[in-house]
């Protein structure tokens, strides 16, 4: 208990931390802030996969759980025990004879899954919280560079950028990936009355590649 205590501490802090780092960063740059052009999506589909893994963890212990109540109901007293895994190891030590075996492979299965799904799904929390606070910031045009999906991107780093065939106020940015060795896009939506005043000062630090749908 005290390790996983110290386990969500752990998690919780660098939520923290990246917020803390966050908010110094653009109290520190806005004297360098050329202009905003709007925020990203509240969630993007890699969120979206997130909350998916999540809600399929918990289904999953759910309903191992409700088999586990099931099959040995005499055991609980509150359905609370079914997620105390000390019990839970409790009730393994009592089915260590060769006649209740059976019982102990199917307690010991459950107390594996509610293992990982106490160390896993905090962590995919804290991730999917962690996407949603960087996705939910400004994109802001420096001097120096640009803030895209709340990470600070100096130009250099930068392809280039090009407007959307399909639709005129998305605006797209290209990188290359170090670590998959290939162009990457970012996508962001902006307004249209600042369609051209973003182009104008777009195109002092960066290359206008051709437009695609």
């Amino acid at each position: 208990m005290y390790f996983y205590v110290i386990y969500i501490i752990i998690l919780i802090s660098s939520y923290v931390a990246l917020i803390y780092k966050h908010e110094r960063n653009e109290k520190t740059r806005r004297n360098k802030e050329i202009l905003s052009i709007g925020k990203n999506r509240t969630i993007s589909v890699i969120g979206i996969i997130f909350i998916a893994l999540i809600l399929f963890y918990l289904a999953v212990i759910a309903f191992r759980a409700r088999d586990v109540f099931r099959s040995f109901n005499s055991y609980f007293t509150s359905i609370f025990q079914l997620l105390n895994i000390k019990y839970i190891e409790m009730l393994m030590d009592y089915f260590t004879d060769e006649v209740k075996v059976a019982h102990l492979f199917k307690m010991s299965s459950y107390r594996n899954l509610l293992f990982k799904g106490y160390i896993q799904i905090p962590m995919l929390l804290i991730i999917f919280a962690q996407m949603s606070y960087r996705e939910s910031r400004e994109n802001i045009i420096y001097e120096d560079g640009m803030m895209l999906e709340g990470r600070l991107w100096e130009w250099q780093e930068l392809a280039g950028f090009k407007w959307s065939e399909k639709n005129n106020c998305k605006l797209i940015f290209s990188y290359e990936s170090k670590l998959l060795l290939t162009k990457l896009h970012i996508k962001v939506k902006v307004k249209q009355e600042d369609k051209e005043k973003i182009n104008e000062i777009l195109s002092q630090y960066l290359t206008i590649e051709e437009q695609i749908k």
